[in-house]
Order: C-alpha cells, then sequence, then structure tokens
C-alpha cells in the first residue's frame, strides 16, 4: 500500500473502527452498495468516511436514501455511478442533490452521454430520463468528477486515506480496475456508438491494511482479463460483477482458491445470476444473495457485513434482511 498523501481522518483507536458494507438488491433488478467506516469509540458512533455505488428506487423506496439517514450521513465522501444502465441508474439524481457536496469525489464512467466520444446509446426512455436527471444538474457541475479508466495491467488510485488512531493508524486505499481505457478507446477510433454499457463500467478494490475488497460493477470478461492479477489474487471479498452472468466469470480465474465471502444481487427478468456461476463461488466461500426463493416476501434484500480490524484475523458479521439469502449447494 502506498504510504504518503493520505487523507488523515482522526478516530479512537484501531480498535474503535467499524466498516460496514450493505449491498441492496431490489424485487426483480436495481442496485446499490454502501460502505462506511464508523468510530465506534465516539460518542453517537459518526460515520467518518462514505462511499455510494450506484442506485436504485422500486415502488417508491430508495433503500440506499433509507440506510444514509439511518446512519446520520449529510454529505456522502465518494460517490460512483458505475455505468448507465438502468437497475444502477434510477434516483441516483436524489443522493447527489442531497449527499454531494462540493467535498464529495464523485467518479463517472467515459465515453457517454453527448460527447464527441460517445460509445453508447441510450434507447430505453426510462433510463434516458434517469440520465437527464443527472446532467442536467447545474449542481453538479461544481463538484469534483472523475471521469474513470484504467491503463491495461494498471490501476487508477482514486483516494488514499489514513484513519489516525491513538494506538496505530489504519490505512486504507480505493483503486478503480476496470475499464480498460485501450479497449473504449478502439470503441471511439472505430466509430462505435453502440456498445454495451457494461464495457463502460468502474470496478474497483479496496485495500483496507492489507485486506482486498473487489466490487465488480458489471464488469466484463474483456476488461477483467486485462486487469493485472497481482491486484485480484489477494481478494477477500467479491462483489460479483454483473449479478453473477457469464459474461463476467473470467475474474475466478484470477482469484485466490479460497475467499472469505462472495456476494450477488439479482436481474430476474434476465434469469440472473446464474446457478453455475454461484456453484464456483460457493466452493471457494460463503456466498450471500440480495434474492432468493423467497423473494415474492419483500420488495428488497440487503446484506449488511460488518468488519472489524482491529485483531490478527480480521472479524466479520453478516447479517440478512429482507429476501437476502446464504446460498448453499
Amino acid at each position: 500500500m502506498l504510504r504518503g498523501g493520505e487523507t488523515e481522518i482522526p478516530i479512537t483507536s484501531s480498535g474503535d473502527l467499524r466498516v460496514k458494507i450493505f449491498v441492496i438488491g431490489y424485487k426483480n433488478q436495481g442496485e446499490s452498495i454502501i460502505i462506511l467506516f464508523i468510530d465506534a469509540g465516539e460518542e453517537g458512533c459518526p460515520v467518518k468516511y462514505s462511499i455510494v455505488i450506484d442506485c436504485f428506487k422500486y415502488n417508491k423506496r430508495n433503500i440506499t436514501d433509507e440506510i444514509l439517514r439511518h446512519y446520520s450521513v449529510s454529505t456522502v465522501s465518494m460517490l460512483c455511478w458505475t455505468h448507465p444502465d438502468l437497475d444502477h441508474s434510477v434516483d441516483i439524481d436524489t443522493l447527489i442533490k442531497k449527499y454531494c457536496k462540493e467535498s464529495t469525489q464523485i467518479l463517472l464512467p467515459e465515453h457517454f452521454y453527448n460527447e464527441s466520444s460517445d460509445i453508447v446509446t441510450i434507447n430505453n426512455k426510462t433510463l434516458r430520463g434517469a440520465v437527464d436527471k443527472v446532467f442536467n444538474l447545474n449542481r453538479l457541475k461544481k463538484r469534483t468528477v472523475s471521469n474513470i479508466s484504467v491503463t491495461d495491467r494498471g490501476y487508477n488510485e482514486i483516494k488514499s486515506l489514513k484513519f489516525a488512531g491513538v494506538d496505530r493508524n489504519v490505512f486504507a486505499s480505493v483503486n478503480a480496475v476496470t475499464p480498460i481505457s485501450s479497449i473504449l478507446s478502439s470503441y471511439v477510433k472505430e466509430g462505435k456508438h453502440n456498445v454495451n454499457k457494461n464495457e463502460l463500467s468502474i470496478s474497483f478494490i479496496i485495500n483496507i491494511d492489507e485486506y482486498y475488497l473487489y466490487f465488480g460493477g458489471d464488469a466484463m470478461n474483456n476488461h477483467i482479463d486485462a486487469i493485472n492479477p497481482a491486484f485480484i489474487e489477494h481478494c477477500r471479498f467479491v462483489k460479483i460483477p454483473h449479478h453473477s452472468s457469464d459474461t463476467s466469470t473470467n475474474l475466478i480465474n484470477y482469484l485466490p482458491q479460497e475467499i472469505d465471502t462472495a456476494c450477488t444481487t439479482i436481474f430476474s427478468t434476465h434469469n440472473l445470476p446464474k446457478e453455475f456461476v454461484l456453484r464456483k463461488y460457493c466452493s471457494m466461500g460463503k456466498v450471500f444473495s440480495t434474492g432468493g426463493h423467497n423473494n415474492k416476501k419483500y420488495n428488497y434484500g440487503v446484506i449488511e457485513y460488518e468488519y472489524d480490524f482491529s485483531k490478527e484475523e480480521v472479524d466479520m458479521n453478516v447479517r440478512l434482511h429482507g429476501n437476502a439469502i446464504e446460498l448453499e449447494y
């Protein structure tokens, strides 16, 4: 991990740092992820740093918004819109308006929306409305916006953090590993305008004191194959890309044989997740899904992880809400 140049965030002690991850999925489609760094030693257990990945709203309910309000988050530290597909985009404008201030780091995919280098076409009326709501925000221009792509076998360091405790410091970094810039550039050069939106998908690895967590977005196999394997081979947590589709299975080739956990969201109208993909991950570690056979009971499923990095062996606890289940094959 890099040292120097980190944003320093004071915490009571390293033993009081808790990292909560919420993987949110809805009844038929839609996903969002929240990552909260919490100081459990300070009164009120305040959130010290927050990351939101994508957004969706179903039947007027936005679980991401509900969780952020529950944890008294007024300003999101980082917001990542991985790519402009409907199931990752609905109501993301609400999050930007409510939680993104000038200090918020906003990550957007490259090469779409009324630019000369556009490589995707948005024909779906609902998606077009969701995208327009984001780009029509005048306040968006006043914030820090980064268009993310990555060189082959490289990574894009987005943020480096130092949680400074009285006993010791905990270091964390956020590194994008897709989309691959050379692949996108080849589409621009060829004049393509109807590329699969998943080709734009941002995925990244969060490294917390040498514990690696992979957040896959909808990254596709051709982009995954261009990631340096050294960035993936130590990952212990995996948010499986593209709802465990067969378009993203190559990630398994680069992961360690044993992982602590993997998790997936669903896209039932596309028959995702694929069972054969989930079986592979289940052979590697514990696997959770935001939806299961009881998926008609609730309109959502949430997988809640809590990490304690103060021990020699990282302590991970999991709670399941709504339709979320642990998978066993």
